[in-house]
């Protein structure tokens, strides 16, 4: 079988000299040209998509160290390789590298830790780093995953120490089990944990969040294993400013390894998108990236 790409997107696929028309992963229809409805993409507002079983941010014989981008053509502008993290804190084979688990290309691939690992963006865009420092800019979220245990607080993304002297933010899961969202404002202020999930997470157990975010309001919605949200709110207002640090980490808060992902911890994907909304659309890919039905 052979396939055409544009970015992401199947655009042909032939067996032989004969076009196939639909193809399936896990039950799920990836590419349909039997009545002209689309495949299943993630949205053109997309940035970045760090994809453990996607070969084009992971494909087990080339840059090892990287965890890459996947979107050929971010939405804020920048280039691909922009958006790429790194295992650990360099590119070189270090203890802090997560593991990749599963086989390359196929569904249910993720990246583990051992308690002590995490991904690091080397380059940090305009626009990742005023996902909380600007007023302007909406953002999404998704980040499909698994936490081991419930022990300690664990962050899934995180940029910047949350001190007196830097402007971050943390995606949290706490130890009774709600997702949180934490920010330090730029009058020093450090918002309260804004509590993302209605209800409790289980350990063992894998969850697709979204989490996005309307600046012209501050209206946050939350979807957990959801197309419709779970739980919604109003932010304190976001204020434009500028820090040094921007450092963006995945699996575990920046300074420290206090605040990462537990042993056992599993990451599937990280995508940010530069709008709000194409939930439906945000699932259906997950669901047949991951071989999970999350909803």
């Amino acid at each position: 079988m052979s396939l055409r790409f544009n970015g992401n997107n199947i655009t042909k696929a032939y067996f032989g000299n004969n076009e196939i028309k639909k193809i399936y992963l896990n039950s799920v229809a990836v590419y349909d040209q039997t009545g002209g409805s689309p495949a299943v993409t993630l949205p053109a507002s997309t940035v970045f998509n760090l994809e453990a079983s996607n070969t084009d941010s992971y494909d087990g014989s080339t840059d090892l160290q990287l965890f890459k981008n996947a979107e050929v053509s971010p939405a804020d502008g920048s280039s691909q390789s922009d958006n790429n993290a790194t295992f650990g804190a360099t590119t070189g084979s270090s203890p802090d590298d997560p593991t990749f688990n599963g086989t390359p290309g196929v569904a249910g691939a993720y990246m583990s830790t051992d308690g002590a690992n995490h991904f690091q963006f080397l380059t940090r865009t305009d626009f990742v780093k005023g996902i909380h420092r600007s007023d302007t800019g909406d953002f999404q979220i998704v980040i499909p995953f698994r936490v081991a245990n419930l022990s300690s607080l664990q962050r899934l993304m995180a940029n910047a120490n949350i001190s007196s002297s830097h402007y971050g933010f943390a995606l949290q899961v706490e130890t009774d089990g709600s997702i949180a969202y934490e920010r330090r404002k730029a009058d020093n202020s450090l918002t309260s944990d804004t509590i993302l999930s209605s209800s409790s997470i289980s350990a063992d157990t894998d969850y697709l969040l979204i989490f996005e975010v309307d600046k012209s309001t501050g209206n946050y919605s939350t979807y957990l294993n959801s197309k419709t949200a779970t739980n919604s709110g109003t932010l304190s207002a976001f204020t434009s400013t500028t820090d040094s640090n921007n450092d963006l980490y995945l699996m575990r808060h920046p300074s420290s390894t206090t605040a990462s992902m537990n042993s056992g911890g599993r990451l599937y994907a990280c995508m940010l998108a530069n709008t709000t909304g194409n939930i439906s659309d945000i699932v259906d890919y997950y669901n047949a990236s991951t071989g999970i039905t999350f909803a």
